[in-house]
């Protein structure tokens, strides 16, 4: 086998192949298991070279078609070449065959005579073996082109199988061999852990940043939301670096966890400032009502209902306190949006005076 593989000019068609046999490995340690699948294969390529009459000199050609396919010679999944892969002993499906094979041949020979052998002279006889024999030819050799058809199919679709794996292989690689766009780090898939979790935290502090001017910001001045986001993105940056944050491979990490945290508690705050608003404690106050109103069992303990409306009254006001938080926000990304907007056309306007 291995003057075989030496045969192979291409590194890229090695590849391809060495797929192709591990997926032709799978196939057999699917039916025998993976302790005896790569002796049986090992077994079955010797064995189908020492079976050549002649030398192997398209050795891809050979493999795909010949050496690496099962060949069973009968319906048994552990049939190759007549057989077994697990014992290497011949296969008793194949024996159980043959003799259908000749209990089909006599079936023939008895059709053919109409139940009267005995009693045919001898060139009757003759012409009918030989008209049988024919017959059977014939149908042993549909049954041989099937079977070989089967294979061909059968190695066509494990070969395209094994280009589709072998090019996703190569993209996987190649996409994996990309460098960092940030840093330029090797092998990184475009974008190194490090440079992730940077960017990660930045993208909690201007999280952070927004909860602040949007609920302080006078979104009619863009010049002082401006200004707001600026100044409350440096201190937000210096709450997040006053803490220690080690040198190395794990520093971005451990910015990243003090980035969101701080993220974590400003929201908090603000949510927990807007469920004290006029909205929030109004919705709460109705929900504490409906609640109390509701129709209850009779021995139901006071305690327990004042505890239940107040439990669902405080849910209401963590809703709109949610709700406010959204619709401040989202009023601060339209006005950032007009603001964008209105900018490139003021220069055009102020380029024409």
């Amino acid at each position: 086998m291995a003057g075989l593989w030496r045969q192979i000019p291409l590194d890229r068609t090695v590849r391809w192949l060495a797929v192709l046999v591990r997926t032709a490995l799978g196939q057999v340690s699917h039916v025998i298991g993976p302790d005896k699948a790569e002796v049986a294969l090992a077994e079955r390529l010797s064995r189908r070279i020492a079976a050549q009459d002649t030398p192997v000199r398209n050795v891809v050609g050979w493999l795909v078609r010949r050496g690496l396919p099962q060949r069973p010679g009968c319906w048994s999944q552990q049939c190759d070449d007549g057989l077994r892969m697990d014992t290497r002993e011949s296969c008793d499906s194949c024996a159980t065959l043959r003799g259908d094979r000749q209990s089909r041949y006599r079936q023939l020979m008895r059709d053919a005579a109409g139940g009267q052998w005995a009693r045919l002279p001898q060139q009757q006889r003759s012409e009918i073996e030989h008209q049988v024999n024919e017959e059977y030819r014939q149908i042993a050799k549909a049954d041989s082109a099937r079977r070989e058809h089967q294979r061909r199919e059968k190695a066509d679709r494990d070969t395209a199988v094994a280009h589709r794996r072998l090019e996703l292989q190569e993209k996987q690689a190649a996409a994996q061999a990309r460098p960092c766009g940030m840093c330029g780090r090797p092998d990184t898939a475009g974008e190194c852990s490090a440079c992730r979790s940077q960017q990660l935290a930045a993208n909690s502090v201007r999280a952070a940043v927004d909860l602040v001017v949007a609920l302080r910001a006078d979104l009619t001045d863009m010049s002082a939301v401006e200004e707001l986001t600026r100044t409350v993105e440096t201190d937000t940056w210096k709450v997040v670096r006053q803490h220690q944050v080690p040198v190395g491979d794990g520093a971005a990490d451990v910015l990243r966890h003090f980035a969101d945290q701080v993220l974590a508690e400003r929201r908090a705050r603000a949510l927990a400032r807007l469920a004290q608003s006029a909205p929030a404690i109004e919705e709460g106050q109705l929900v504490y009502k409906l609640t109390l109103n509701r129709p209850t069992p009779r021995r139901a303990c006071r305690k327990d209902l004042l505890a239940a409306a107040e439990h669902e009254a405080e849910r209401a006001r963590q809703k709109v306190a949610r709700e406010l938080l959204d619709d401040f926000l989202a009023d601060l990304a339209e006005a950032r949006a007009r603001g964008c907007a209105a900018e490139p056309s003021a220069g055009g306007a102020g380029g024409g005076r």
